[in-house]
């Protein structure tokens, strides 16, 4: 669960992510919270 959480932060960090520059001070500090144990193996 962790590594799966980690590659898709990598994926999402090396491509981006199209924001709205008019909305900067909305998104501009993003807190993750990852809980493994609501994951589940598809």
């Amino acid at each position: 669960a962790y590594e799966a959480a980690r590659r898709a932060l990598i994926r999402c960090g090396a491509r981006g992510y199209n924001l709205p520059v008019d909305k900067f001070a909305q998104w501009q500090d993003v807190e993750i919270t990852f809980n493994p144990e609501r994951m589940r193996i598809k």
